[in-house]
């Protein structure tokens, strides 16, 4: 029924990933039931030699004793050029949750990265139960890396405090958005904080769980450039669960500690420090890269160690109305569509780049729909999805399957290995 889903390769994500990530979902098994887990699973894709290091874990061996644990080889995947890291990771989680849909109704992801309190999984299984959600979602601020090691060297994980470790260590790259911080300015994860209290209201937002049945129509198109972005729009008018604070559970991502020192984020952060109308920014940022789940998603705030104090409700309060203008502005320049131009000449908007920015991502998203590895899933995704819609004339998945494989001689080598790396993918994952 669950498939927890996890994409790691290289030495030093192994690392993070067995230490942190595989750590703190081990606490949250051990709190569920053998019998809650039946024909559920952990899904990890990795190299076939980063294999080897994490069968020999201890944590694994202990995994392993309460629920199936399956690994795919991705390592022809890593060999795809001219994509980035995210687009890299996205093709794997397309292809996962398309070969995971017939068979599994919720579809869980993590990143080798995270750290989560170990009640976090049993409190989703218990509000899936109660609501039945079509998704789930929660805000997955940066940490910073360092610290957060520090206190795991320190003790041991079922001693550790998880959401204190995650609230007091915010990463450097965190706190620049700060809702006080940038007048006028949003961001994706934006906050507000006062004292030890945290809330979030974002329009990015990780989405940790997603049901598969009753939504086959929001996942026919790739999912693009990344998870949290390219959530499909169908899921506006679904049901959507966002937890209201940490006691329903927390998450963090590890970040190097000397990440804005490595990349250009301090310089673009005093360059817009500079800029009069910030909000601008923001409103082109949202007709750029946001569609109408986010804009439901951003109705909804997430605290950390809430409490009633008067200063973290007038931080709320900014926040909620920085939201609202950012939601105004892309409803105002975005719904009507009704011609380029409009944005070119209009000067409230940052450096009128929205034209150049929209086609720049528009060409960018065909360009991976035009990638053979998701052609040829989408296409197989396709086909099988049709087949059970039919009352009449159908035929079963595994000779849907063998029909894809057919083997032309035209097809090149990496078709053919693609068709072969799909066919045996899917086969392990659906019904007869």
């Amino acid at each position: 029924m669950n498939v927890f889903f996890y994409s790691v390769w290289g030495k030093n994500f192994i690392e993070n990933f067995l230490n942190y990530s595989l750590n703190c979902l081990n606490e949250n098994i051990k709190l569920i039931s053998k019998k809650k887990l039946n024909n559920s699973k952990i899904e990890i894709w990795t190299r076939k030699s980063d294999e080897n290091l994490i069968v020999k874990s201890s944590l694994f061996k202990q995994l392993e004793k309460k629920i199936s644990i399956n690994f795919v080889h991705i390592d022809k995947l890593l060999l795809i050029k001219e994509i980035s890291k995210y687009e890299r990771l996205a093709i794997m989680q397309n292809i996962f949750v398309t070969s995971h849909f017939f068979k599994y109704k919720y579809l869980w992801f993590f990143y080798p990265d995270s750290i989560f309190d170990n009640k976090l999984i049993l409190n989703c299984l218990k509000q899936i139960k109660k609501k039945n959600p079509d998704i789930v979602l929660l805000p997955v601020p940066q940490v910073d890396e360092k610290s957060v090691k520090d206190e795991f060297k320190k003790k041991r994980i079922s001693d550790l405090d998880i959401k204190k470790l995650i609230r007091n260590n915010l990463h450097e790259s965190v706190k620049l958005w700060e809702v006080s911080n940038l007048k006028n300015f949003n961001i994706p994860l934006s906050y507000g904080r006062y004292q030890d209290t945290l809330v979030f209201q974002n329009f990015h937002i990780h989405p940790l769980v997603l049901k598969t049945t009753g939504n086959h129509m929001a996942f026919t198109n790739p999912l693009h450039p990344s998870l949290d972005e390219g959530i499909p729009e169908e899921f506006a008018n679904k049901r959507i669960f966002i937890p209201p604070n940490d006691k329903f559970g927390i998450c963090g991502g590890l970040l190097e500690s000397d990440f804005l020192n490595k990349t250009k984020w301090s310089k673009n952060y005093n360059k817009w420090k500079n800029i009069k109308n910030k909000m601008s920014i923001s409103i082109s940022f949202a007709i750029n890269h946001i569609n109408l789940s986010h804009i439901k998603f951003s109705q909804k705030k997430y605290f950390m160690n809430k409490t009633s104090d008067k200063g973290i409700n007038k931080k709320k309060l900014k926040l909620d109305n920085l939201v609202k203008k950012i939601r105004y502005g892309y409803h105002k320049h975005y719904s009507t569509k009704s011609s380029l131009k409009k944005f070119a000449v209009n000067t409230d908007l940052y450096i009128n780049n929205i034209p150049s920015t929209l086609l720049l991502n528009e060409k960018l998203r065909k360009k991976f729909q035009n990638l053979n590895i998701i052609q040829l899933n989408f296409d197989l995704f396709r086909k099988i999805l049709k087949n059970n819609e039919r009352i009449k004339f159908k035929v079963t998945n595994r000779e849907t399957l063998k029909k894809f494989l057919g083997l032309e001689k035209s097809s090149d080598k990496e078709t053919k290995f693609y068709k072969n790396f799909l066919n045996n993918l899917y086969k392990q994952n659906i019904n007869k």
